[in-house]
């Protein structure tokens, strides 16, 4: 019911605040992460190409840069999910 909780004291804890902010933001360390492997692709493979020269393995590259980007894009998405969640109880008496 409404009227269950407690009332609150006003501020949030400097690290709870803290934490909130990171795992709301956070998500964007994968993605530039990502496309910094992505850029390093096209470094190893692309310009060797341009030059003439048989291209190191750079597979490796791709591969992590894949695995971060889905980690930012499911991380993105539960802090969509989170948020959203959180303005519906808060806005929304029927929700629980």
């Amino acid at each position: 019911m409404i009227g269950d909780e407690p009332p609150r004291s006003g501020k949030t804890p400097m690290w709870k605040a803290l934490l909130l902010a990171f795992m709301t933001a956070g998500w964007i360390v994968p993605l530039i992460a990502a496309a910094s492997e992505g850029h390093e692709w096209l470094d190893h493979d692309l310009l060797y190409r341009m030059i003439g020269q048989v291209p190191r393995d750079s597979f490796p590259h791709l591969q992590l840069a894949t695995q971060l980007f889905h980690l930012a894009v499911v991380w993105l998405g539960l802090v969509i999910f989170g948020w959203t969640l959180h303005y519906a109880r808060r806005h929304h008496r029927d929700v629980r």
